[in-house]
């Protein structure tokens, strides 16, 4: 792996390149990958940088981004903005097709897949990669809310309520919970944002990875209507069920190898 700082309008950028060369001199495919958010990308770190390397060694370029405000990128995340992210995203995309060449898969984790929808890529992408895609922006704040109310729980008698912690909210521009200070422009930008396709006439390839605990292999009710709603049912669609625990949010830092070759499977040439 190559890590360097990338400078960006919003400040240097910690990245980290793992290119994959094929015996011919060149990656095979050009992956773009779009993080998990807040304390959910912490506990992803470890599977992500088990399929960077993975795919790596399978000829498989992958560029991994630290948004600005997050992790060893410049900048505190109560500075950054949803349109901050936009752009360090495209910024990243065009440094790596200008290194590199085209990106062919854009891989989004959880709340990457409300940020992805922004991106503006080339038109040489080919698939979208989603792994256990965040398909509700309201839904997803209002995880952040809970957690916000439970977090305080041990601390006060009455814990504030929803509608209290959307005037804090309002009154300070930021949410405080679990240590971060989300600013309130990352809440609307997930708040109004659903996951979608890219604007590209023609079909692309979407592959979205569900880890569940049940052996139902199927998606929920609410995740087949968001499909239908996002438009992937439009394009060549692969949903793939594996049983594991939800590495993202696992109390100990969670492995689930099995992932590791089937994503390899979805993306790689045949």
């Amino acid at each position: 792996m190559e890590p360097f700082f990338l400078s960006t309008s919003s400040g240097s950028l910690f990245c980290v390149l793992y290119p994959g060369i094929s015996n011919h001199g060149v990656p095979k495919k050009r992956v773009l990958l779009v993080p998990p958010l807040f304390e959910e990308l912490n506990k992803s770190r470890r599977m992500i940088a088990l399929q960077c390397r993975h795919l790596a060694q399978h000829g498989i370029d992958v560029l991994h981004v630290d948004l600005f405000g997050t992790g060893d990128s410049e900048g505190v995340l109560c500075e950054s903005s949803w349109e901050i992210w936009h752009s360090n995203l495209q910024e990243a995309s065009r440094w790596y097709e200008s290194e590199r060449g085209p990106i062919d898969t854009l891989w989004l984790v959880r709340g990457g897949a409300l940020l992805g929808a922004g991106i503006a890529l080339s038109g040489h992408l080919r698939s979208l990669l989603y792994w256990q895609p965040v398909m509700s922006g309201t839904s997803y704040v209002n995880q952040l809310i809970r957690l916000r109310i439970a977090n305080t729980l041990d601390r006060q008698a009455t814990p504030p309520t929803r509608e209290e912690i959307l005037a804090e909210i309002d009154q300070t521009g930021t949410l405080c919970v679990a240590g971060y200070e989300i600013p309130d422009s990352i809440i609307t930008g997930l708040s109004t944002t659903l996951p979608a396709t890219p604007a590209i006439e023609r079909t692309l390839a979407i592959h979205w990875f569900d880890i569940t605990s049940s052996s139902t292999q199927q998606l929920s009710r609410g995740n087949q209507r968001a499909v239908q709603n996002a438009g992937f049912e439009q394009h060549d669609l692969h949903i793939t069920s594996i049983q594991a625990p939800p590495f993202w949010h696992t109390q100990e830092i969670t492995e689930v190898p099995e992932l590791l070759d089937t994503t390899l499977k979805a993306i790689s040439p045949k």
